[in-house]
């Protein structure tokens, strides 16, 4: 098990925490973490003063919390696991005996357990809700809509480019199920709209 000191700097809107990771003796770095298996309240909400008012207190209880770092969200934050024990400086037995901050969060009913299922897109639905709006997709198909789109955009930035009218019947991107081709698809609009905007192209190499 990978194991770090972490010293808490400051939680943000969110619950990002900014935190001073002890990766080595006397080398330290400054990460973004968030709660692994939360999903954390509105900070302004009953639930959220709460639970902020709770890890506050455990910070302030302990001169180092003991953080367990796994992959990176959405947000590229580090999902993490905290471990804090008032009264003991040893990483591991922090691990072993101490508090688990974020069963415990949820055992006080202070967060609610993260639903993965709840941050998966239903690629079957045929219209999408937009500030209460419905709105019918053109090709019926949510992948095929947003391929339709980076299309349109690229040939709208090439026109630009080029100083030519829009050809909008000159397609280059089919619609496609393969989200690494989606991927490229959006890294072309980004390398566009960088030349566009007078800047270097994008390095390829390695992204």
């Amino acid at each position: 098990m990978n194991i770090y000191k972490a010293t808490i700097e400051d939680i943000k809107p969110g619950f990002e925490i900014k935190a001073c990771i002890h990766v080595w003796p006397n080398i330290m770095r400054t990460e973004k973490l968030a709660l692994k298996g939360v999903e954390a309240p509105s900070l302004r909400s009953k639930q959220g003063r709460a639970m902020h008012q709770h890890l506050a207190n455990a910070i302030e209880s302990v001169p180092f919390l003991v953080i367990q770092i796994y992959e990176k969200d959405a947000r590229l934050r580090y999902l993490t696991d905290f471990y804090y024990l008032p009264g003991e400086n040893d990483p591991e037995r922090i691990v072993r005996d101490g508090r688990h901050l974020n069963k415990e969060l949820l055992r006080l009913d202070l967060a609610k357990p993260y639903d993965e299922d709840k941050r998966k897109i239903d690629f079957s639905h045929k219209t999408i809700e937009v500030f209460d709006e419905e709105i019918n997709l053109v090709t019926g198909n949510f992948k095929a809509e947003v391929c339709m789109y980076i299309n349109d955009c690229k040939q709208y930035l090439k026109a630009a480019l080029e100083g030519r009218p829009v050809d909008m019947m000159k397609g280059e991107f089919d619609p496609t199920d393969e989200e690494f081709l989606i991927v490229y698809g959006m890294k072309e609009l980004k390398d566009l709209s960088m030349r566009l905007a007078g800047r270097r192209p994008l390095k390829w190499e390695g992204n």
